[in-house]
């Protein structure tokens, strides 16, 4: 809320207290601040910064833009490593190459498997039709006393 006259001043919760009596004023406080996350052209638009500075001038930097001295060194350690790619948000759990190693093995041997199961099948399907022929020509043939 603004104030729109310079002599105005902004309600806080001592005033409503001291005009509302009998309401108690609880002060609203999120049960978990919301995590931080910074993007990686902010990363190194930061570091490119305190890069620039004087020894004494990055900790005066720091504090103007409310960040701390560990994230300069995480940040610096990142870009060493790949740069802008290391700087990216990194997604959380398990990540797929440790996961694809043993899957790999075990879904070859089933493919495997699969594709020599389908060929017995089609042998087998193979068989039942020729059966099916066989039969088919066999009752043809036959005279229609020994059908009965």
């Amino acid at each position: 809320m603004q104030p729109s006259e310079p002599n105005q001043v902004e309600p806080t919760s001592d005033l409503l207290a001291a005009s509302f009596p009998s309401v108690e004023v609880i002060p609203v406080v999120p049960s978990k601040p919301a995590r931080r996350k910074f993007s990686a052209s902010f990363k190194l638009k930061v570091l490119a910064e305190t890069d620039r500075l004087a020894e004494g001038e990055v900790g005066a930097y720091l504090r103007k833009n409310g960040l701390y001295s560990t994230y300069l060194s995480a940040w610096r350690v990142q870009r060493e490593r790949g740069a802008l790619a290391e700087l990216q948000v990194q997604a959380r759990g398990r990540k797929k190459a440790e996961v694809s190693a043993s899957t790999d093995r075990e879904l070859a041997v089933a493919r495997k498997e699969l594709e020599r199961v389908k060929d017995q099948l089609r042998q087998a399907n193979l068989v039942l039709e020729i059966q099916k022929k066989v039969l088919s020509l066999c009752e043809e043939r036959l005279p229609s006393k020994s059908r009965e």
